[in-house]
């Protein structure tokens, strides 16, 4: 599904069931206020996704392209898969290391400072995040194993950067395109596709937590380490231990946000308020003293996010919560706008997918500022204002 108005509300209401089963000391009684601005936001946010709903459709969009595609009017090089390769494997040789050897051999563990080549890592991570999405894409479409292989090529690189953010981009990404094709086909809620779903959200679930003991030095089945770390007082013995780190992830967020809110943690200041909207490398450049969640505080100093919020909070008070949430709507809305001039084009649905990660991932973090993600956008931004243009010429 890539209606983004929807998965905030989708969201936001799962996390707050789980924070309400109180498995870890984390869920602390939220604030009142925090609570207000969950179910007001939430609410416009559907009001939106049903508003729009109709710019979030690709069934015929899919038709149109996989027709052309299919008839060989149109081609889709893997020149793009070969330079990402080629750049990780430059970063490779300039770390001295291939991560995902060194975190499988105990070589090293996470927190170790893996070196990268200076901007050239930027622009590696943003064409690998880009054209991966763009590559399952068509292959969902086409079935052409010559997309899968563009996918694989890329995907392959990332698995050996061993980064997990990364990873986990890319595979929220396309699984919201298959969900939307899905969706169109009618066959999102028959049994079989059901139980498919499920076992795919199981199965990364706890692919996630045996990367994480591995990352921090564990075996893959020793969960003893986020056993200390989540505080945990009345898990489920019956459940794995390694879904853990997704419980831990999903909470922690909300749980240092409404720390913050709990403890008047507020520091009104406009330059950094207007700072948090800017991608982290600008604001390095020419907000000096500004780094995201600086001032934040954290109920355990090794759960380090709070939500996209907490910034809006520190340096605006609860109407800067508002004031982020109204500038992720008007960004949105004129992302929308552009993307409808093209329904044709192959990276419409990339950038739709994109979009939607902005909003799913500033559960976690600031995406606006979040290097990955901001870049990212900005790339899409830059792509769907060129094919605009081209159209008015056109006219």
């Amino acid at each position: 599904m890539l209606n983004c108005f929807y998965w905030y509300s989708i969201l936001w209401g799962v996390i707050l069931f789980l924070y309400s089963l109180k498995l870890s000391d984390f869920s602390m009684p939220l604030s009142i206020h925090l609570l207000i601005f969950i179910v007001i936001t939430s609410c416009i946010s559907w009001f939106l996704g049903y508003t729009f709903r109709g710019d979030f459709k690709i069934k015929t969009q899919n038709k149109i392209i996989r027709d052309r595609l299919l008839q060989q009017k149109e081609k889709i090089s893997l020149l793009p898969a070969y330079i990402v390769t080629v750049l990780y494997f430059m970063n490779f040789l300039y770390a001295g290391t291939i991560p995902f050897l060194g975190y499988l051999t105990g070589q090293f563990t996470y927190g170790n400072e893996i070196q990268s080549i200076p901007h050239v890592s930027v622009v590696m991570v943003i064409l690998a995040l880009f054209y991966s999405v763009k590559y399952f894409y068509l292959f969902c479409i086409t079935i052409n194993k010559r997309y899968l292989a563009g996918f694989i090529i890329i995907f392959s690189n990332i698995i050996l950067k061993f980064s997990r953010s990364q990873m986990m981009l890319v595979m929220i990404a396309i699984s919201l395109i298959v969900l939307q094709m899905l969706l169109e086909q009618r066959k999102l809620f028959n049994r079989k596709n059901i139980i498919i779903a499920i076992v795919a959200f199981l199965s990364a679930a706890y692919l996630f937590g045996v990367i994480g003991n591995i990352r921090e030095g564990y075996r893959w089945n020793d969960n003893s380490f986020i056993d200390l770390l989540g505080r945990y007082r009345k898990y489920p013995s019956f459940i794995p231990g390694q879904y853990k780190w997704l419980y831990s992830y999903a909470i922690s967020p909300l749980s240092n946000l409404n720390y913050n809110i709990v403890n008047h943690n507020t520091n009104f200041n406009i330059r950094y308020f207007l700072a948090q909207f800017l991608p982290e490398s600008l604001t390095n450049r020419f907000v000096y003293g500004y780094k995201n969640n600086m001032n934040a505080m954290l109920v355990k100093d090794y759960f380090t996010v709070s939500t996209g919020y907490c910034d809006s909070y520190i340096y605006g008070g609860i109407i800067g919560m508002y004031l982020f949430f109204a500038y992720f709507v008007v960004n949105s809305l004129l992302f929308i706008a552009l993307n409808r001039k093209r329904k044709e084009n192959t990276d419409r649905v990339v950038c739709l997918s994109f979009l939607n990660l902005m909003w799913i991932i500033n559960f976690f973090q600031n995406t606006f500022w979040y290097t990955e993600t901001s870049l990212t956008f900005i790339l899409c931004y830059i792509i769907l204002i060129k094919q605009y243009i081209c159209i008015k010429r056109k006219q």
